[in-house]
């Protein structure tokens, strides 16, 4: 993947890849839908296992290759 990323922007991208909404990502990544939407908003960060969640959807149903090592604090 060339540079790192942050959740929210990954969540977000995500979401366009597959053109799908909160809720639905929520219910892929088994994250709730309110959690998920404070990750996006960059308003609460996720714990290791929501992340390794997110990028397992990342991979499986977006079609990306996204390693742990690719995630990044914000800016």
């Amino acid at each position: 993947m060339g540079t790192a990323m942050i959740i929210k922007d990954l969540i977000k991208e995500i979401r366009i890849k597959c053109c799908i909404s909160q809720g639905k990502l929520a219910e892929w990544s088994g994250i709730d839908q309110t959690s998920l939407s404070y990750y996006e908003r960059g308003k609460r960060k996720p714990g290791l296992m929501a992340i390794k969640k997110i990028i397992d959807v990342a991979n499986e149903r977006a079609g990306m290759s996204i390693k742990y090592t690719d995630i990044r604090d914000e800016e």
